[in-house]
């Protein structure tokens, strides 16, 4: 979000990548060490987190891709401000329905056609380098890991959550931009890895509205401490 891209900007000398990227995305850098990094904001949504990933995977070079952001939890052990680090991530709305029911689809791939044996699971696996990383960069933070349900859905009844959560034992967190993120580095062979802030509770005390006022200020906070460190970790 917005709020995020501003916190890490007035905290470190990030300046405006020259040339004009295409469909107006606008992507910082910074020089730290030997490395390269590089922030851009994707948008809401699947497709504008793959034409983002896409974009900057095309366009520069790109060795690894972090997405931090926010999602809503499906776990009651999660509070507003605790950080989901994805280990996977499942596209919760790619999939094959008839009448003997629905099942998962593997996102952008064929799965009618193929026989169960051949087709390609519907689980995009996280870097394990990252997720070593996050789960040190988020010191005594409260973190948790687990898989990311991701959608073009924005999920605001506890009821649908507790429905979604169903779809794999450790499912923690429902946002709507890891899968467009996942799909990219799948085919660039990228790795890749999340970190959500949690937006909105399970249950909120009150409605989803009122959770996701009191994060705002946690979440830039918390993408302001994770490209810190990142920051830290590739000046040496």
């Amino acid at each position: 979000m917005d709020v995020e891209k501003s916190a890490i900007l007035s905290g470190f000398p990030l300046k405006r990548v020259r040339g004009r990227m295409p469909l107006g995305l606008e992507v910082y850098q910074l020089t730290s060490g030997k490395s390269t990094l590089y922030l851009a904001t994707t948008g809401v949504g699947i497709a504008n987190a793959a034409i983002a990933a896409s974009v900057l995977s095309e366009k520069l070079t790109i060795e690894a891709i972090l997405l931090l952001g926010v999602g809503g939890a499906i776990s009651p052990a999660l509070d507003i401000g605790d950080t989901v680090i994805g280990t996977q991530v499942v596209q919760h709305d790619s999939r094959y329905s008839s009448s003997a029911g629905t099942e998962l689809m593997a996102p952008g791939e064929l799965h009618l056609s193929l026989s169960p044996a051949q087709r390609p699971t519907p689980y995009l696996t996280a870097s394990k380098t990252w997720l070593h990383w996050l789960t040190t960069a988020m010191g005594e933070s409260r973190s948790f890991q687990g898989t990311v349900l991701s959608g073009s859905e924005f999920v605001g009844d506890p009821a649908r959550k507790a429905e979604l959560s169903r779809i794999t034992a450790d499912a923690l967190l429902v946002d709507m931009e890891a899968a467009g993120v996942a799909q990219v580095a799948r085919r660039r062979a990228i790795p890749f890895g999340v970190a959500k802030t949690v937006s909105d509770r399970l249950q909120p005390n009150g409605t989803i509205a009122t959770d996701y006022k009191l994060f705002l200020a946690k979440a830039a906070e918390m993408s302001r401490r994770i490209f810190s460190r990142l920051v830290s970790d590739t000046s040496r």
